[in-house]
């Protein structure tokens, strides 16, 4: 039986360079799943708001813009925790949250940052 060489090199030559392709888009991939797992922790903030403090959480669900429900929900919220209620309250729930956050945004822009770091570079 006769093997082709040429062939056979082109074939392993390929299975070489597939990881280092493959690693190129791993920051990008990392900073979304680092996104799902803020959306995920934001989504049990406000399950936690809704049982604790259901009065404030009346007032973050009024949606004056004519917004969608969901967006208006997260952009009242979001402004409560960094100038409103929520953000002097002592809850360590929502102190563990901010922690969390700040946290989880700056390794998302790390791994944006190197992301385009490795797509300028290569």
């Amino acid at each position: 039986m006769l093997i082709n060489t040429n062939t056979l090199f082109y074939y392993v030559n390929l299975q070489m360079e597939l990881p280092i392709n493959t690693l190129t888009y791993l920051p990008v991939c990392l900073a979304s799943l680092f996104l799902i797992f803020r959306i995920v922790h934001f989504k049990k903030l406000q399950a936690h708001v809704k049982s604790v403090y259901p009065t404030e959480w009346k007032k973050l669900c009024v949606n004056k813009m004519g917004m969608n429900e969901t967006t208006a929900k997260a952009a009242n919220m979001e402004e409560s925790l960094t100038s409103g209620f929520l953000s002097q309250q002592q809850d360590p729930v929502i102190n563990n949250f901010r922690r969390k956050d700040k946290l989880l945004i700056t390794i998302m822009a790390i791994f944006a940052l190197l992301q385009l770091a490795i797509a300028f570079y290569k």
